[in-house]
């Protein structure tokens, strides 16, 4: 495509501007003028897009307006195709009416297939819901034709990788629907969705679909470097299932960071000793791409009324890399919060609290502490 715009007929420098036959570099409006048309029609603009990798599209929507549009609205029937693998098309918009309406987020090798482009054969639809909200979705699912196949309590689950009691901490029950060939795991989380997915094991899984927009939490080590740091690994090995799955589809999985890495304020992983980054679901480190009409940005300084963005966590570093937060949670409240807490704090609430507790309260407490106001 590149070449294409660039031999285009412009104008050859003079003389004295330069060596002759040379090209003179297209002006913006130029330049404007020979890549929108490439994007007339859906066909053509899917076409493009499935050669551009998540930072390149996000890019190009700053290009222009109508490329913000084409990029907006080529995302959109991006999601639309890989939902319509489990849901009819005609019940999509009433999904994403119940995912606003109950905070029900999308997550695992779906939201990944979305921001690398990538199709991977035989997974499911995870669907992430807190466990009040659990029934009216499986009420609806059922409606469309799912039939319950499994449920499973977090002390049977396998943990890939997890202790048990991280599963028991987090989640409340997963529940698996299938539909011919089909399958939607519906997994309820005991707090808020966003404390599930900051307990994944690994960084390359933290990406969320809300009804609204794709949010990525470690963008630029997961796409462009193509980069999975391990958390926790005390807990997890790399030769478990889950790590092997994702080293297949061609990530370099990282169990320890080198110093440089980690004190580089540009890197996804940066975690100085004593001088953790508190990072915001949503700021400017992420990649947010909108599935409605408007906008496509790379992360963003200012925080959105949404109460999704006000979830934060430190990335921290010990013998090796964890997630550090604590839970907020308040009657008053509508919903809890992670909210980030520091990691010498944490450690001081890990030595003094955790470590001295029997291992039965230690699988209880699972490393993280709720915060009750």
């Amino acid at each position: 495509m590149s070449s294409v715009l660039w031999n285009a007929n412009l104008p050859t420098l003079s003389s004295r501007d330069g060596p002759a036959n040379s090209v003179r570099p297209p002006s913006l409006s130029t330049w404007k003028a020979e890549l929108i048309p490439l994007f007339r029609g859906n066909e053509n603009q899917d076409m493009i897009m499935k050669g551009l990798n998540g930072s390149d599209m996000l890019r190009l929507s700053f290009a222009s307006k109508s490329l913000r549009d084409v990029v907006a609205k080529c995302r959109q029937r991006t999601f639309i195709s890989g939902l319509r693998r489990f849901i009819p098309l005609n019940q999509i918009p009433t999904f994403r009416h119940i995912q606003e309406v109950l905070g029900v987020v999308i997550s695992g090798s779906i939201a990944i297939q979305f921001f690398d482009g990538d199709i991977y054969d035989g997974c499911d639809l995870d669907l992430y819901v807190h466990s009040v909200n659990a029934p009216l979705l499986i009420g609806w699912l059922t409606s469309i034709g799912y039939t319950l196949s499994r449920s499973t309590r977090p002390f049977t689950l396998p943990s890939e990788g997890r202790p048990i009691a991280y599963m028991e901490h987090a989640i409340v029950k997963v529940e698996t629907f299938t539909k011919d060939s089909r399958a939607v795991q519906v997994i309820s989380t005991r707090n808020t969705v966003i404390e599930t997915i900051l307990d994944f094991s690994l960084t390359c899984a933290m990406n969320l679909i809300t009804h609204k927009e794709a949010i990525s939490l470690y963008p630029h080590a997961t796409f462009e470097r193509r980069e999975c740091l391990v958390l926790d690994n005390r807990f997890i090995s790399t030769r478990d299932t889950v790590v092997e799955k994702y080293r297949r589809h061609g990530w370099k999985i990282i169990e320890t960071l080198d110093a440089s890495t980690r004190i580089d304020p540009k890197s996804d992983f940066y975690c100085p000793t004593g001088a953790a980054r508190t990072r915001f679901v949503g700021d400017k480190l992420c990649w947010k791409i909108s599935l409605d009409e408007g906008s496509s940005h790379i992360g963003s300084n200012a925080l959105q009324h949404d109460p999704l963005y006000t979830n934060s966590w430190r990335l921290s570093y010990d013998v090796g890399a964890f997630t550090s937060f604590v839970i907020l949670k308040n009657r008053r409240l509508a919903q809890s919060y992670v909210i980030a807490i520091d990691a010498e704090v944490f450690k001081i609430v890990y030595k003094e609290v955790y470590a001295k507790c029997d291992t039965s309260l230690q699988q209880a407490l699972s490393g993280h502490f709720s915060l009750n106001c």
